[in-house]
C-alpha cells in the first residue's frame, strides 16, 4: 500500500477514540483504524487521509454500540442534545415520543390485546419441544390466532447456525443476503422482516438464558426488528 499524508489533527481524533481501551490492546484498535482509513483512500484513489475518511473507517471497523463514543469525539454537542432529548424523554405521556414506537392497547384488566391481521413470529430457543417455554409460546400464538392473526413458531435448535466469524459484511450493508454465512439463518432473517410482531422466548438455567440463543441472534444485532 502506498504511503498517505494525513490530514492535520486526524490521527489526534484516532487516538481520543481508542483512549477508552486498555493499553494492551490499544495499539491495535489503533492500526486497525488508520489501515482501513488508509484502505478507503486508496480504493478511492485518494493520496491524502482527510478526516471524512477517518470517520468512515470509524463506522467500519467500531461495534455498533460505540456510537455515544464517536459522537463525543465527533460532534460533542449532539451527543449532549441527545442525552438530553433522551432524559426528557422519561417524562413523555405515550404516545407523545419523538420515534415510532409499537404499544398494544390495553384493557382495563390490564391484558395487552393482540392485534387484528397481523403476522406474529414466535422464536423458540428451548431445545425441549413440548416444555414450559414451548407451552407458553402456545398459549401466546393462540390468542394471536383467536384474533385473527397468521403466527408461525420456529424452533431454533432445528436450525443450522453457524458462528459469526467478524467479517462484518452486515454492518457494511453489502451483502443482499444480510450475512455472509450461509445457513439456515438466511430464510429465518426473511420471516424477521416480515412479520408484524415478534416474540422471542428462552429458558433461563442457573447459569443464564440457553446456549441456542446467542449465536443465532449475532448478525441480527444489525438488523431493525419489529417490536
Amino acid at each position: 500500500m502506498p504511503s498517505f499524508t494525513w490530514q492535520d489533527g486526524v490521527k489526534e481524533k484516532i487516538d481520543a477514540l481508542c483512549v477508552i481501551f486498555p493499553p494492551v490492546i490499544r495499539n491495535r484498535w489503533t492500526d486497525r483504524l488508520i489501515y482501513n482509513a488508509e484502505k478507503i483512500a486508496a480504493y478511492g484513489g485518494e493520496s491524502r487521509v482527510t478526516e471524512a475518511i477517518m470517520w468512515q473507517s470509524v463506522a467500519e471497523v467500531f461495534p455498533g454500540g460505540f456510537e455515544p463514543l464517536v459522537l463525543k469525539v465527533k460532534d460533542p454537542e449532539k451527543l449532549k442534545a441527545d442525552m438530553l432529548s433522551s432524559r426528557n424523554q422519561e417524562d413523555m405521556a405515550p404516545g407523545t415520543e419523538p420515534v415510532i414506537i409499537t404499544r398494544w392497547a390495553q384493557d382495563t384488566d390490564g391484558v395487552a390485546a393482540v392485534p387484528q391481521g397481523k403476522k406474529i413470529l414466535a422464536v423458540c430457543a428451548s431445545a425441549r419441544k413440548g416444555g414450559n417455554t414451548d407451552v407458553i409460546i402456545d398459549e401466546l400464538l393462540r390468542a394471536a390466532q383467536d384474533n385473527g392473526s397468521e403466527t408461525e413458531k420456529i424452533y431454533l435448535s432445528d436450525l443450522n447456525m453457524k458462528q459469526c466469524t467478524g467479517c462484518r459484511a452486515c454492518r457494511k450493508q453489502d451483502v443482499k443476503t444480510i450475512c455472509a454465512v450461509k445457513d439456515d439463518m438466511q430464510p429465518f432473517y426473511e420471516k424477521l422482516f416480515a412479520c408484524d410482531g415478534l416474540s422471542p422466548a428462552f429458558p433461563f438455567t442457573p447459569h443464564g438464558k440457553t446456549a441456542t440463543w446467542p449465536p443465532s441472534w449475532t448478525a441480527g444485532t444489525a438488523l431493525p426488528i419489529p417490536t
